[in-house]
């Protein structure tokens, strides 16, 4: 198993909801019914809110047949869109997360959800998305393979489709503190060993930045050519980047040499 799904299974395992809500009171031991509903409301509004920014900014009523979340977790996000779309696909990285992901879709009754892990949505080659959508995610990933996720969620975008992609592109912490994230995200076991040597829980979640110009030419040489941005901020800069497929790229290629 790779450092990464190692990482995340761990992650999934021990500590699922504060691994994609990293608040205190998400952790495992402090995560009873009122902290749950809660977590489960965030991603609600989050989706709520993509919802305004779609329809208001690309002036459409957004009614998505397929959609994909992309670092589904446990269902935070993936949830809501089956009230938004026909059928929801969740990927992640984590069998662990995967699982948490189907109990909480079981206990509601969704009929309309597909489960995958990350390496079975890679190589899904003919599958088509209305709707694709990653938020706090990919700045967990290496931008190499980062940006090769965003590159599929556009290719597999239908014509007329929407996105939301989001990803980080500036550290804000202090030089020091950047260096060392920095040093224990790059060689492995660093931060582990030190955690053990001082008593405390040795995981670690890695931050990434990202060429936003890499990003665009992604976008763009996929017809999404039609977007807005908006930006975040959770320690690292970062943006949420909002995009409608308008056409292919053979397609523009040949409407500019008409």
């Amino acid at each position: 198993m790779d450092r990464a799904k190692q990482i995340w299974e761990d992650l999934g395992e021990k500590d699922a909801y504060f691994a994609v809500a990293a608040y205190e009171e998400f952790r495992e031991g402090n995560l009873d019914d009122e902290a749950k509903e809660k977590f489960f409301q965030t991603g609600k509004d989050h989706v709520e809110e993509l919802w305004r920014e779609i329809e208001r900014n690309f002036e459409i009523t957004f009614t998505p047949g397929r959609s994909l979340d992309y670092g589904c977790g446990v269902g935070r996000v993936l949830m809501p869109l089956t009230e938004k779309s026909d059928s929801v696909v969740g990927v992640d990285i984590s069998r662990a997360m995967l699982n948490e992901a189907g109990k909480n879709c079981s206990e509601r009754d969704l009929q309309n959800v597909e489960l995958r892990d990350s390496a079975e949505f890679m190589n899904a080659e003919s599958e088509k998305y209305d709707f694709v959508h990653s938020f706090i995610v990919l700045q967990h990933i290496a931008p190499k393979l980062g940006n090769e996720i965003i590159r599929k969620m556009a290719e597999r975008l239908t014509t007329g489709g929407v996105g939301m992609v989001h990803v980080t592109f500036f550290d804000k912490t202090p030089t020091f503190r950047g260096f060392r994230a920095k040093v224990y995200r790059d060689v492995p076991f660093v931060h582990r060993f030190i955690s053990v040597i001082r008593g405390k829980d040795g995981r670690f979640m890695p931050m990434h930045e990202y060429d936003l110009n890499a990003v665009f030419q992604i976008l763009n040489e996929n017809g999404c050519n039609d977007l807005f941005v908006r930006f975040s901020d959770h320690g690292f800069l970062g943006v949420m980047i909002f995009f409608r497929k308008v056409e292919t790229s053979k397609e523009n290629y040949q409407r500019m040499h008409e």
